[in-house]
């Protein structure tokens, strides 16, 4: 290996200034645990979520053979408290390779999913297992553990949320559905201290994934005005900040006013992968883009497929709708290029 003074001599450099670009600070970086690509942390990730099942199996005949403990108690919540505390230590631990942080962020998800069955299930109460699963959530969220590990705490929570209100049958269920998007939305686009992008994304996407499920919108969003109303409130905010940042050049004003009334016009879940669409132009963010509008596309032909119109009305409107964009284009263009 040729060294520095002879490099320095065949190309005819000053030595100086070698070594001041080579010994630069900040030149030389900790190396990368993450550099092996992302198809064997995929591989890693799913082999510990593959054990951690297997674990978990083993507690559960154990508990069974040995206790005779058919249904979660307070014993399992103990068990899942103890595995959870266990994987949130060994998943944050910097030594920890990347097969033992993925299987620490297995562990610690499935401990939180064992102290919320403890918790709930001898009460018989989908609010007590919402309840129970905010505590490993918010404990996550303070203890600054792996994205990962956030996601599927904050979603756990917030799914348990979604059934107990559909559960409970409550006539505003939908509109406090509706909420999760707004406080989403405010997550993303005013950053806390803390690192709460996993439960934002969560919460952006309650109310599509809700909305996929028609069992579960479908009781809850009766007149569907509630919800439309607070998506189109938040949509019309989302891009009156869009023109406000000069993201748009020389935006009309009545960009908020329409955005807001075509979000009026769709249902709840339509109206909410609108509001995924311009919160994804705020930020600039490719994925919610792509999520916003592979969801508008399916609840766009959901919302075709239930009108109760002929097929010659329901052509009509489209042809009008298209016409109806194609010259709020051709006005924006033109106003545009006069300006």
């Amino acid at each position: 290996m040729i060294d520095r003074r002879t490099f320095c001599t065949d190309f005819d450099l000053a030595p100086a200034r070698v070594s001041d670009v080579l010994d630069a600070p900040g030149r030389e970086t900790a190396p990368d645990k993450t550099s092996s690509g992302w198809l064997v942390d995929a591989v890693l990730a799913v082999a510990a979520w593959i054990t951690a099942i297997g674990l978990f199996a083993f507690f559960g005949v154990a508990f069974e053979m040995l206790l005779r403990l058919q249904e979660p108690t307070l014993v399992h919540a103990g068990l899942g408290a103890a595995v959870f505390t266990a994987g949130l230590i060994f998943c944050r631990d910097p030594a920890t390779g990347i097969y033992q942080a993925q299987l620490g962020i297995a562990l610690a998800a499935a401990g939180a999913a064992l102290w919320m069955a403890g918790i709930a299930v001898p009460r018989d109460s989908l609010i007590v297992a919402a309840l129970a699963a905010l505590v490993p959530a918010a404990l996550v969220i303070a203890a600054a553990a792996p994205r990962g590990l956030q996601l599927l705490t904050s979603a756990l929570f917030v799914g348990l949320g979604v059934v107990a209100i559909w559960d409970a049958r409550l006539a505003q269920g939908a509109d406090l559905l509706a909420f999760a998007t707004v406080a989403g939305a405010g997550l993303l686009t005013f950053p806390p201290r803390y690192d709460l992008r996993p439960t934002a994304v969560v919460l952006l996407l309650t109310v599509p994934v809700a909305a996929l499920l028609p069992d579960i919108l479908g009781r809850l969003d009766a007149d569907g005005w509630g919800a439309r109303i607070i998506h189109a409130a938040l949509v019309a905010a989302l891009v009156r900040e869009w023109t406000r940042r000069g993201t748009a050049d020389r935006a009309s004003m009545l960009a908020p006013a329409l955005a807001a009334a075509v979000a009026l016009l769709l249902p709840a879940g339509g109206s909410a992968a609108m509001a995924l669409l311009a919160l994804a132009a705020i930020l600039g963010s490719w994925p919610l883009a792509a999520i916003g509008s592979v969801t508008q596309v399916v609840f766009l032909w959901r919302f075709y497929a239930d009108l109760q119109f002929d097929l010659l009305t329901k052509s009509g409107m489209l042809v009008a709708v298209g016409l109806l964009l194609i010259a709020v284009w051709v006005w924006l263009d033109r106003r545009e290029g006069r300006a």
